[in-house]
């Protein structure tokens, strides 16, 4: 019988460069690697059933990233987490394997806020960032599916703050709406006076 599973794992610095389609035949190279027994779908190209809570953007780091794998039979965790371990290229860490129990609603689809941490950038007076997210609508050009459009972004900030010379921002996430630091960070430079949107580095921190 099936049987899914919830892979947890870290993605570092030296593969932030890698597209999340080039993570995917990643995967697909590990599965074999690994000798897996995996479920896969059916149809005339069969392959491997296996889901991802939230692609992460190129040139993002992460330590929480989650993915869905179904098996065709049960395996134990601890031996499905060494399996995949041992065949994880540098760079991919993977930190825990759960077995998702039958009839239940997988963990990854109800995911709709995200934090990130963003690092490099440049700091702003307090006042300066509790009158940004004062306002009621922030208005930003926003890449949308059908092409760039000027966008109120307001309700997909939950919460902004600096620490240890990081802004930390905690946003929607998820298919029906999603925010990327870089596009808050744009908006700051146009209702923040003589702020700059450039930044060293994008780590997202945790996924709920």
């Amino acid at each position: 019988m099936n049987t899914k599973y919830i892979i947890e794992y870290h993605r570092e610095a030296v593969v932030r460069y890698v597209s999340h389609l080039d993570f995917v035949r990643v995967m697909n190279r590990v599965i074999r690697r690994a000798e897996l027994p995996m479920a896969y779908s059916e149809g005339f190209n069969p392959h491997p059933l296996m889901g991802f809570a939230l692609p992460l953007s190129t040139g993002v780091t992460s330590s929480c990233e989650k993915m869905e794998l179904t098996l065709k039979e049960e395996m134990p965790a601890n031996e499905f987490l060494k399996k995949l371990q041992d065949n994880m290229p540098k760079g991919f860490t993977v930190v825990s394997v759960t077995q998702v129990p039958p009839n239940t609603k997988s963990p990854i689809k109800g995911i709709s806020r995200a934090v990130y941490r963003v690092a490099g950038v440049q700091e702003v007076e307090a006042n300066a960032l509790a009158d940004f997210m004062s306002k009621t609508e922030i208005l930003v050009d926003k890449r949308t599916k059908s092409g760039i459009k000027n966008t109120d972004i307001r309700q997909d900030i939950f919460a902004i703050k600096q620490e240890n010379g990081e802004l930390v921002m905690e946003l929607s996430a998820g298919n029906e709406r999603n925010l990327k630091p870089e596009t808050v960070l744009l908006a700051m430079e146009l209702y923040i006076e003589g702020f700059s949107p450039l930044y060293d580095s994008i780590h997202r921190q945790s996924m709920m």
